[in-house]
């Protein structure tokens, strides 16, 4: 994850996303705003993230998330620590990524598996103290008894009632 010591140089201006702090310039090519955007969509594609669930990950609308990585609206400087982290990417993997030196991330099926079984540890990791609640576990379980396909509706309709009583649309 970007530190208070990450630092970029895009276009010759200096780009501190951590401005209290002075650190180390990396010396990067210029950053084309659109492969940014573009390479954001294909990651999270090639994770198998939909665009909804990241969307919530990073707390904007998935309007806002598909209009970041069409390229129509521009990615704030401090959200850069939150996509990292919401996809799970390692610091040298995002940093080739912001400073131009990978131009597409083409990921190995190894590689693939390794960063989703890290996105999904990350999404585990929130989900822990759930388990502190019996009534979280008995659905866990009774989910597991189910034949896929009714995990699978159950799953759905549980999405759905979070969704109203949480105010949002559904996804």
């Amino acid at each position: 994850m970007l530190s208070k010591n990450s630092f970029f140089v895009i276009d010759n201006l200096s780009i501190n996303p951590f401005p209290l702090f002075r650190s180390r310039t990396v010396k990067a090519k210029r950053i084309d705003r659109m492969e940014i955007h573009r390479l954001l969509k294909s990651t999270r594609e090639s994770l198998d993230i939909p665009q909804n669930e990241m969307a919530r990950r990073l707390n904007v609308t998935p309007s806002a998330l598909s209009r970041y990585e069409n390229g129509s609206r521009t990615i704030p400087l401090a959200m850069l620590p939150k996509l990292q982290e919401a996809y799970g990417l390692p610091d040298h993997v995002f940093l080739e990524l912001l400073t131009g030196q990978k131009t597409k991330l083409r990921l190995q099926p190894e590689q693939a598996k390794e960063l989703q079984s890290a996105y999904y540890r990350t999404v585990f990791e929130e989900a822990i103290p759930l388990f502190s609640d019996s009534t979280f576990r008995q659905f866990i379980q009774r989910l597991t008894e189910l034949d896929p396909p009714l995990r699978k509706q159950a799953l759905r309709q549980a999405l759905d009632a979070a969704d109203k009583l949480d105010g949002r649309n559904g996804g």
